[in-house]
């Protein structure tokens, strides 16, 4: 184990966010958030941590600064883990994001906060997010009308506007936040909450 790694290990934190260590790449999927980072020697690291049914796991891996040799990884143990998963989630932040800061994978339905502007009143509801010219109008399937979507003139296709769209629970039909209610504002959002685990069931 290097200094680098044993440095992580034993403070059970990641580093501040300073210019001695830029953040490379920080993404959650599922509970699991991974950070890459440089040291001051160039080296690679990367946190890898969950946590489930079964209890924290953490493991950080330290890749060597030239990329030929080989690099160093320790798994924590669980209490170890428990104390760096809390570290992780004040670094990189969990639960609600305001869109203005942070947007959902294209199409990946979340969980979004929205916000009457004339009436005052708050919901939680299933929405996803549609970048411009990434999803394809299926003719078969729109009655609407030809200005409710985007001509891209170059490729002469139609698109759904980019924007938020809900999703509706039951047979995940999506609508334009838009032409759905034009007073309604998603102000936070969220991912979806890892399914549970199923547990071995004991027969008799």
């Amino acid at each position: 184990m290097n200094d680098t790694l044993a440095l992580v290990v034993e403070a059970k934190t990641t580093p501040k966010r300073d210019k001695k260590m830029p953040i490379i790449n920080i993404a959650q999927r599922q509970l699991r958030t991974f950070v890459e980072f440089e040291d001051t020697y160039g080296s690679k690291i990367r946190v890898q941590a969950s946590s489930s049914a079964e209890g924290p796991h953490c493991w950080v891996f330290v890749d060597h600064p030239t990329g030929k040799e080989p690099g160093s990884a320790a798994h924590l143990s669980p209490e170890q883990a428990q104390k760096l998963i809390l570290g992780l989630q004040e670094f990189v932040g969990t639960g609600w994001k305001k869109p203005s800061e942070a947007l959902p994978l294209p199409q990946e339905t979340v969980i979004v906060s929205v916000k009457d502007k004339e009436r005052h009143w708050r919901d939680t509801l299933l929405a996803e997010y549609v970048p411009r010219y990434s999803s394809v109008v299926d003719w078969d399937d729109f009655d609407g009308e030809e200005d409710q979507v985007d001509h891209n003139e170059e490729q002469d296709e139609w698109y759904w506007p980019e924007g938020w769209y809900f999703v509706d629970t039951v047979d995940g039909a999506v609508t334009p936040c838009k032409i759905a209610d034009p007073c309604i504002e998603i102000t936070h959002w969220m991912p979806l909450p890892a399914l549970p685990k199923k547990q071995n069931q004991v027969t008799r």
